[in-house]
């Protein structure tokens, strides 16, 4: 019997893809989720980046974002046109939540831990209320230091930090690297 929470994960994304394709995806979770982010943010780039699709999803929605808000601040905008901007930027953090659920990230013999904190984030993503599954047994690791530089990066572009420290928590929580390729390439 597969084990169920991966069985929600992937209802959930073919529901998912059946909103935002009409139809489901064959392939792994990996190859699925990734192509769902594309087709999700593809067309916002192309309205709102002129194209630019470089870089993982977080990187992207952060690029997307900056472009969408400023008019939005200003308040010089119709309830139509903020409106549809509203729903561009939850398409785009729809996007971005699909990159945080690694495809390994629930194995067979994952931490009970790990099992509960996904069914909350599966609940805060979908109804946007979390209900705390009581005491949580925790260690904490600390990870090597990681050497920040004095120059800030400019906006929509890749945070080195960020993916530094990605990159080092996977990597702590052994999340094996080619899932997160699978999931971070751009065709």
């Amino acid at each position: 019997m597969r084990p169920l929470l991966p069985a929600v994960g992937a209802g959930l994304l073919a529901l998912k893809e059946l909103q935002y394709l009409g139809h489901t995806l064959e392939g792994t979770i990996a190859q699925r989720i990734n192509t769902l982010i594309d087709a999700i943010l593809g067309p916002l780039e192309q309205e709102w980046t002129h194209g630019n699709g470089e870089g993982h999803p977080v990187a992207r929605v952060k690029r997307l974002r900056a472009a969408i808000l400023p008019d939005m601040i200003k308040g010089e905008l119709t309830e139509t046109e903020k409106s549809r901007r509203w729903e561009l930027l939850e398409d785009a953090d729809l996007a971005q939540q699909l990159y945080h659920y690694p495809p390994d990230y629930i194995t067979a013999d994952a931490p009970k831990a790990r099992i509960i904190e996904t069914v909350e984030r599966f609940e805060e993503d979908l109804t946007g209320k979390v209900t705390v599954h009581g005491p949580v047994h925790a260690t904490v690791n600390i990870g090597d230091a990681i050497e920040v530089g004095t120059a800030r990066e400019s906006r929509g572009e890749g945070d080195a930090l960020m993916a530094a420290i990605d990159a080092q928590l996977r990597d702590m929580l052994g999340i094996p690297a080619d899932a997160i390729a699978a999931v971070s390439a751009t065709p």
